[in-house]
């Protein structure tokens, strides 16, 4: 039932469990306990299940069976960019279930120069999910523009590191650059609501 939880409800959620796998796999890499990653791949789960809820609500608003607004949507043109949105969302998840699974097999110790990207970069999707929750205008746009020079700077700082430690430092990229696509997609949003409403920054 796509009435049970507002999109804004399921997408906190769902920022909130990711947040949550980040901590557990740099909690697990920097004091080599490894249970809390099954914790990660337990959560990966419903993350799943929030993700495909919140495609249904927007595939219902497309098709006209629910309000685009009963959802939280500006307009009916919004779900096609929220989609996308969630679908990066999703693929974050994916990727720290890859670190965590890695970690796992490689035993402890062995990604301890990854635990300083998880921790920068759940900092920086705590600040993108912010974004996703509230209204953001003109003034705000700045500082999406920041985040996405500050997510690059992250991604030439891995690239620059000399020794590869498996997957990890592959999927750290994808991350950061997963939420740059976010980023890029909430100023799209913000552009095409500026072309409905006929106004201009």
């Amino acid at each position: 039932d796509v009435s049970t939880l507002s999109m804004v409800e399921a997408l906190s959620t769902l920022a909130k469990l990711t947040i949550r796998s980040f901590e557990d796999v740099e909690t697990s890499i920097t004091s080599g306990d490894p249970t809390p990653l099954d914790q990660v791949l337990e959560r990966d789960n419903l993350i799943d299940k929030l993700y495909l809820y919140i495609l249904r609500q927007l595939n219902q608003a497309l098709l006209g069976t629910v309000s685009y607004s009963s959802i939280g949507l500006g307009s009916v043109a919004e779900a096609m960019y929220w989609a996308m949105i969630i679908r990066f969302l999703e693929r974050i998840a994916d990727c720290i279930v890859s670190i965590a699974e890695e970690s796992r097999r490689l035993g402890p110790g062995k990604l301890l120069p990854v635990a300083k990207y998880l921790r920068l970069l759940s900092e920086k999707y705590d600040g993108v999910s912010r974004y996703l929750l509230t209204e953001y205008g003109a003034r705000e746009l700045a500082e999406l523009g920041k985040l996405i020079a500050e997510l690059r700077n992250v991604e030439a700082e891995v690239r620059g590191q000399q020794q590869a430690i498996g997957t990890a430092n592959e999927n750290i990229l994808r991350i950061s650059a997963h939420l740059r696509d976010i980023l890029e997609l909430l100023i799209d949003i913000h552009k095409l609501k500026e072309l409905i409403t006929g106004t201009s920054t």
